[in-house]
């Protein structure tokens, strides 16, 4: 058998929890995630179109991993997340908002707007916390006191949830297992004796053995380690031409002071050419 692919990878994500006949997947892990934020397990889920629509035709167009609502009508965004995005807290705030403002349309009361959460499953690192599990809601700053129950968001860091002392019985780190483990072997104990679990390793399963999955998720993950691999060189760019900078600025406080060439040359890393026209850059303007 080949290796199990990641249910972390967006499109499998959604196939393992974002079809009809694995709404009872999806219900039970939004249950855990709710059960661990001390909020009320949901009774029933129905899987929405998740393509939000566009205002304007020059608006962006959201796509979302997994778009649901429960039976009171609260509606959910389950986002999967694995490469690091500088811009993933607006995004959230973005998607959120189209979910929540295109419940309404003109001519509709306000009070038929229902609450909106988001959960969004992360393989970085976001927040200062340790936990792995974070929750954000809207509150007075001074006394906590919740302002509305419109707005939600859950946060899942992957990295914190591996370092983390685990206890077995929690429903929420048995799903935290689930898209981390690494071996089938793991992943068949955990799903002993769990019909629910286990539907969802049997799709798993199903869709590591297909060709075309595989060809695609191999795609996928070479356009991630793509991605990676050039905010990874943005980087060090950015740290090489810092470190320069402060190369530059060390020489010139040090050429104001009359020191010698070649230890400037020592201290700083600079050639000779780069030196010599800092001092010239550097010099007042000849009279004429």
């Amino acid at each position: 058998m080949e290796s199990l692919l990641s249910p972390t990878m967006d499109f499998v994500f959604k196939r393992l929890f974002g079809t009809d006949e694995n709404r009872v997947v999806l219900q039970d892990f939004l249950n855990s995630v709710f059960m661990d934020a001390g909020q009320p397990k949901v009774a029933q889920v129905e899987l929405l179109n998740p393509y939000l629509d566009k205002d304007l035709a020059d608006d962006k167009l959201g796509i979302v991993d997994v778009r649901a609502r429960t039976e009171g009508g609260t509606l959910i965004d389950v986002e999967v997340q694995v490469a690091p995005d500088p811009d993933f807290d607006r995004r959230t705030l973005y998607y959120w908002a189209k979910l929540f403002t295109g419940q309404i349309t003109e001519g509709q009361a306000y009070w038929e707007l229902h609450p909106t959460l988001t959960v969004n499953i992360v393989d970085f690192m976001m927040r200062p916390e340790s936990t792995c599990h974070t929750i954000f809601t809207l509150q007075e700053r001074h006394s906590g006191r919740g302002f509305s129950d419109a707005l939600t968001i859950h946060f899942l860091e992957l990295p914190k949830f591996r370092r983390q002392e685990l206890v077995s019985h929690h429903r929420l780190t048995q799903w935290l297992l689930f898209l981390t483990l690494n071996t089938p072997e793991q992943l068949e104990e955990l799903a002993m004796d769990d019909p629910i679990m286990k539907q969802a390793l049997t799709n798993l399963e199903w869709l590591s053995q297909d060709r075309a999955t595989r060809e695609r998720y191999e795609a996928r993950q070479k356009a991630l380690r793509d991605e990676l691999s050039r905010m990874e060189g943005a980087r060090r760019q950015g740290l090489k031409e810092g470190r320069f900078e402060e190369s530059l600025e060390v020489a010139r406080k040090m050429l104001r002071a009359g020191v010698d060439l070649a230890q400037i040359m020592e201290w700083t890393d600079l050639t000779k050419d780069e030196l010599i026209r800092l001092q010239s850059e550097s010099s007042p303007p000849h009279p004429s």
